[in-house]
C-alpha cells in the first residue's frame, strides 16, 4: 500500500513539474513596441495581459487557470507575442517600467478593471478586450482569441489576376 501511495505522489509531481515547466516556456516582453516588431515578423498579434500579480485574486487565478495551461501555452506559441502590464503593490518594479506601463493603461483605457486582455492585429489596432475573470479556463478565453487573432499558419488567400474567358 505505501508502495501505491509513493507511486502516485511521484507520479503527482512529475505531472506538476511538467505542467510548470511548459508555462515557463512563454515569454512574456514588457515592452509595446518590441511586442509589435516581433510579432509583425512572425506574423502574429500581440495579447496585452493588464493585471496585478501580487494583489488581484482574479488575476492570480487566470495566471493559474488560463495562461499556464497546455492549451493555452500552445496556443500562445503558434499564434501571439504576449506583453505582461503588471501593476503590483509589493513587488518593486523600475520607474521606466512603472510609467511604461501606466501610459499603457491610459492608451488601452483599462481603468481599474483588472485582469484585462487586449489583442492587436498586425496594425496595432485593438481586434478584442476583455476585463474580468470569472474561471473557466482556457475553454472560455480561447474561442475569443482564436476568433481575434491572426494565424500565422494560415494561408494568405490566392489573388487572381486577369481571369477572363
Amino acid at each position: 500500500m505505501k508502495s501505491v501511495v509513493s507511486k502516485i505522489s511521484l507520479c503527482a509531481i512529475l505531472g506538476l513539474a511538467a505542467w510548470q515547466s511548459c508555462a515557463a516556456e512563454l515569454t512574456w516582453l514588457t515592452d509595446l513596441s518590441k511586442a509589435q516588431a516581433k510579432a509583425s515578423a512572425e506574423k502574429k498579434s500581440v495579447l496585452l495581459l493588464f493585471h496585478g500579480s501580487d494583489w488581484c485574486p482574479s488575476c492570480v487565478e487566470m495566471q493559474r487557470q488560463v495562461f499556464s495551461s497546455p492549451e493555452f501555452v500552445a496556443y500562445a506559441r503558434q499564434t501571439l507575442v504576449l506583453v505582461d502590464v503588471d501593476f503590483p503593490e509589493k513587488i518593486k518594479q523600475p520607474e521606466k517600467l512603472k510609467r511604461a506601463n501606466l501610459a499603457l493603461k491610459v492608451k488601452f483605457n483599462i481603468g481599474e478593471g483588472f485582469p484585462t486582455i487586449v489583442l492587436l492585429n498586425e496594425s496595432g489596432d485593438t481586434v478584442f478586450q476583455e476585463s474580468g475573470y470569472a474561471s473557466g479556463g482556457p475553454p472560455e478565453l480561447l474561442p475569443n482569441l482564436q476568433r481575434h487573432a491572426k494565424d500565422p499558419s494560415s494561408a494568405e488567400p490566392t489573388k487572381f489576376k486577369n481571369l477572363s474567358i
